[in-house]
Parts: C-alpha cells; structure tokens; sequence
C-alpha cells in the first residue's frame, strides 16, 4: 500500500491548524509543516515559500506528497 507525506504552510494560520490536523491526521502517514509552530512535526522554516515546499519535498519519506492550505479539511 502507497504511503503519504502531507505538507502545509503555517505561517500565519496558527489558529486554524488543529482543526486541520484533526480532519487529515488519520489519512496521512508523515506531516511536514512550514513555517513555525508549536506542534512537533517535521518544521520547515524558510521565508521563501517555494524554497520552503522543495524542502518539503526533499524531507518527505514516503511514496506520495500532498500539499494542501490549512482553510482546507478532508472529509471523514
């Protein structure tokens, strides 16, 4: 079975990323986040956000990466 790597941008959106996490948490395999927060994932912090997502893609360890925006959730 294919794995998930999940990586979103926080920065600025620390408000809404529990409730995102809880809607993707059990879908995914790995979670890369960029930019800083106080959950204990793999952190990418970089200014430049393109740079950002190639660290993100560089870090990822499993066979698929997702990336998707915080305002976004994935249905049970």
């Amino acid at each position: 079975m294919s794995t998930i790597s999940l990586s979103f941008e926080a920065i600025g959106k620390e408000d809404r990323i529990d409730s995102f996490l809880n809607s993707v948490k059990d879908l995914v395999d790995e979670i890369i986040i960029i930019g800083n927060t106080k959950h204990k994932f793999k952190v990418i912090t970089n200014s430049d956000i393109i740079e950002a997502r190639n660290e993100a893609i560089n870090s990822a360890t499993k066979d698929w990466i997702l990336f998707l925006e915080v305002d976004e959730t994935l249905p049970n």
